[in-house]
């Protein structure tokens, strides 16, 4: 079987499904995921993939080395290099590196892996910034199409991913950033829905929060991240009582839009017994744990937040955020 095949006119190279995937044990398909390294063969194929979609974007001759370089010279200002990894001699053309052999030469060797990480953000958001600039123009000297661009720079990203799962390494390339996963499949639960259902303009501030949170976490800022949480938790709230014309004020806690919520009947009367259970734990898991943990000031004492408590809060942001959109089109049903 093959997966990752690209219709739609815009063929890129299939991963298939071979020997060793199919007869992985239970103990190698349960390993931990792993977040301090990239190993080689997930470095060759990420190297692959820009290649490959690098030749499905139509455009001119002319254009070609301009964008290469675009994108090398991106990467180099946000990582704060003068050029990205060392290489010979041969790769020299005149007195330029040939910027294909110096982005190799990078992810081939460079060992920070957060630097590493972020050269793929920079990669995918410098690509869509520069097509995007050109302004899809399609004419007879075959200038960029941006819609077969938008294509293939999502199955590019369907192929990342599933590399990441194929590695077990614990980062997904969401909404044009790198987010750290810490279980597929609480990933596949939680995150990619709760994505999915703030990806509506109405919870565009919400979406923004959450996604902040991930990135935190994924530069160990636990602190930030829970902070980030929260933040989102409540500006969902908030739309929710705009949407719905409910009275509260700006500068409301949530625990008082929690109440707002249960006084309008967000959740149905007869679920009220059942779930004060689900206010408690929101008012106890993600407003306390910011008002003790992330919002406010350290004073003389270092907070150290642990890595499993920022985990907990973003799994519990999202189960809850799925909850409250839910609920909230349920209203608009009945």
């Amino acid at each position: 079987m093959e997966r990752g095949v690209i219709g739609c006119g815009v063929k890129m190279m299939t991963i298939y499904d071979t020997f060793s995937k199919r007869n992985k044990t239970p103990e190698e398909l349960n390993k931990p995921l792993i977040y301090d390294e990239l190993p080689a063969g997930l470095r060759e194929q990420i190297i692959y993939i820009f290649n490959e979609l690098m030749n499905k974007i139509i455009i001119s001759r002319d254009d070609i080395l301009p964008l290469g370089r675009y994108i090398i010279s991106s990467i180099r200002q946000e990582l704060g290099l003068r050029i990205l990894y060392p290489v010979s001699t041969e790769f020299f053309q005149g007195d330029k590196i040939n910027w294909p052999d110096e982005f190799q030469a990078f992810f081939r060797s460079y060992k920070d892996t957060i630097n590493l990480l972020d050269a793929i953000d920079v990669t995918f958001q410098s690509l869509d910034t520069y097509i995007k600039s050109k302004g899809g123009i399609n004419n007879a000297s075959g200038e960029i199409i941006l819609e077969n661009f938008i294509e293939a720079s999502n199955k590019a990203t369907e192929a990342l991913n599933q590399r990441f799962r194929e590695h077990r390494v614990g980062y997904q390339f969401i909404r044009n950033q790198i987010v750290r996963v810490d279980s597929q499949y609480l990933h596949a639960k939680t995150i990619a829905p709760v994505i999915k259902l703030l990806n509506d303009p109405i919870y565009e501030n919400a979406e923004k929060e959450f996604l902040q949170a991930l990135e935190h976490q994924r530069q160990c800022n636990y602190a930030d991240s829970i902070t980030w949480c929260c933040k989102s938790f409540e500006s969902v709230m908030k739309i929710i009582c705009d949407k719905r014309q409910w009275q509260y004020n700006q500068n409301d806690t949530a625990k008082t839009l929690i109440e707002i919520c249960f006084e309008n009947k967000l959740i149905p009367d007869y679920l009220q017994n059942k779930f004060n259970s689900l206010k408690n734990l929101l008012e106890s898991s993600i407003s306390t744990v910011r008002n003790k943990a992330g919002a406010h000031g350290k004073g003389t004492n270092n907070v150290i937040i642990p890595e499993y408590l920022a985990s907990y809060t973003i799994n519990m942001t999202a189960t809850t955020l799925i909850f409250l959109i839910e609920a909230e089109k349920s209203l608009s049903r009945n």
